[in-house]
């Protein structure tokens, strides 16, 4: 059983998996580059017409070469190994998986079709978790984090006012997405912040 968190930066999603991972379920991470290059590897051998699809996308919505590189390696790698690796588990969550690279892979705003098309590609988990939480509660978290993920990926990010264009356009695709999940074919559910875990943690309940 697969469960996969996905939600705006600062949503709760680490916190959630950890408290997952007490109750018994393997947070599953990539430990080694020689791991990651193995993982991904049977993951292309397994889904190797999905894999296709996937780098295409990747590869038209970079507009550079090291843009390119750092959403591949961790959109497509590095989700890839931990897919392949969560099926060995009875019981595996993962906090950072295709569905939430998702966000960060497009730079421009979506229509809720065209993320559509690009969902109905992905590898499904048994449970897709839409983790939600108030807006001044994920500032007030990334404010204590003291970075934001765009400036750590893309140095085209350099002011405020870029950065918070980049988490506008994320947060108008997680909306969008919102609109097309029930289309979408994946099991998922709603999850608030404040939700208790034991509403998620069960089989029976999800």
């Amino acid at each position: 059983m697969i469960i996969e968190l996905f939600g705006l930066p600062a949503s709760g999603k680490t916190h959630l998996a950890h408290k997952f991972s007490e109750r018994g379920f393997e947070l599953v991470k990539i430990n080694s580059r020689l791991e990651l290059i193995g993982r991904s590897f049977l993951f292309l051998i397994c889904n190797s017409w999905r894999s296709l699809r996937l780098f295409f996308f990747f590869l038209t919505n970079a507009d550079n070469l090291s843009r390119f590189y750092v959403k591949f390696l961790n959109g497509f790698l590095q989700a890839g190994a931990k897919f392949q690796k969560a099926g060995k588990f009875e019981k595996a969550v993962l906090d950072q998986g295709f569905f939430q690279n998702m966000l960060t892979l497009f730079e421009k705003e979506k229509t809720p079709e065209q993320l559509l098309q690009f969902v109905k590609i992905l590898p499904r988990p048994n449970f897709l978790l839409i983790v939600e939480a108030p807006e001044e509660e994920r500032l007030s978290r990334i404010g204590r984090r003291g970075y934001q993920n765009a400036k750590s990926f893309f140095k085209k990010y350099n002011s405020p006012e870029k950065i918070r264009g980049w988490e506008k356009i994320i947060e108008d695709n997680f909306e969008a997405f919102k609109e097309i999940i029930p289309r979408s074919g994946v099991n998922y559910r709603f999850c608030k912040s404040d939700d208790s875990l034991e509403n998620f943690i069960e089989l029976g309940r999800l």
